[in-house]
């Protein structure tokens, strides 16, 4: 009897469900490789006794074989290890963690040996937040924030096209959607101080960008307040970065803040509805 969620292969033609993988491990997730093998699982369990929280990331070599707990982390006092993805034999797993950085970088880590093999990328500011997965399914590139979405290619090729493609928008911050296989059509999200994020469909064949659809079409018309970066001191002494906004003529306003999630999280400089809701009314903002 399965012990959590399985996976099934459906045909879409006729909607049959084939269970390929029975879960006898209590894994709550699935992934598959590039080819379409389900290689890895991830679990998440409470330790009753510590009143830890454990994440096991479970692997297998090939399709057939059992699986096997590869990494165990215990939140909040290991190392970070999520996997982004596998090189083409399965043999090697690219994994975001926190460990001799103290903040997440992508590294090569060794499968049959148990053990990180070399650093990939790091950001030496900022945590990598994900991977950037290509049409084929393989790892392109990374991606982290600052103010904005920041997208970091590994090839030279594919950051070139990326390049031209953002340029034919100019003074927008930019980000890649989707592209075409032979990366010459893109759909990209873009938005400035002064225009709403809106989706381009970029075409470098013609060099030629034109919007597709805006996320608030309703706002277009409206003006907007632009944030601006601003930088304070805790009580500890860490310099701390936030966002304020301010409406127009008005002096002495009370001051909203508008605190984020955590403990992992942050705020972005990006269009925000309740920020510029705020603003008309009249109350500046801080995030």
């Amino acid at each position: 009897m399965d012990k959590g969620i399985s996976v099934y292969k459906v045909n879409l033609a006729d909607s049959d469900f084939d269970k390929i993988i029975v879960n006898n491990y209590e894994i709550d997730s699935w992934y598959a490789d590039n080819h379409g093998v389900v290689r890895l699982g991830l679990q998440w369990e409470k330790d009753k006794s510590t009143d830890e929280h454990k994440f096991t990331t479970w692997y297998r070599n090939a399709d057939g074989e059992p699986m096997k707990a590869l990494h165990t982390v215990i939140i909040g006092k290991s190392e970070t290890f999520d996997v982004m993805g596998l090189n083409d034999d399965g043999s090697k797993a690219y994994v975001l963690s926190d460990r001799i950085n103290n903040r997440e970088s992508l590294w090569l880590y060794d499968i049959p040996n148990n053990k990180f093999e070399r650093e990939v990328y790091s950001n030496p500011q900022y945590d990598l937040r994900g991977a950037l997965i290509n049409n084929e399914g393989e790892l392109a590139g990374v991606f982290y924030y600052d103010d904005y979405l920041r997208q970091h290619y590994f090839s030279d090729a594919d950051a070139k096209q990326t390049m031209l493609a953002k340029k034919l928008l100019a003074g927008m911050e930019s980000s890649i959607v989707t592209s075409s296989r032979d990366k010459q059509r893109f759909i990209i999200e873009a938005e400035s101080t002064s225009k709403l994020p809106t989706y381009f469909y970029v075409d470098l064949r013609t060099k030629k960008a034109g919007a597709w659809l805006s996320k608030y079409p309703l706002l277009n018309h409206e003006a907007l307040a632009v944030p601006q970066n601003i930088k304070f001191k805790a009580s500890d002494g860490m310099e701390l970065n936030g966002y304020l906004t301010i409406p127009a003529n008005i002096e002495k306003p009370p001051l909203v803040v508008f605190p984020h999630g955590g403990p992992h999280s942050r705020d972005y400089k990006y269009f925000d509805p309740f920020v510029q809701f705020l603003r008309l009314k009249d109350m500046p903002c801080c995030k």
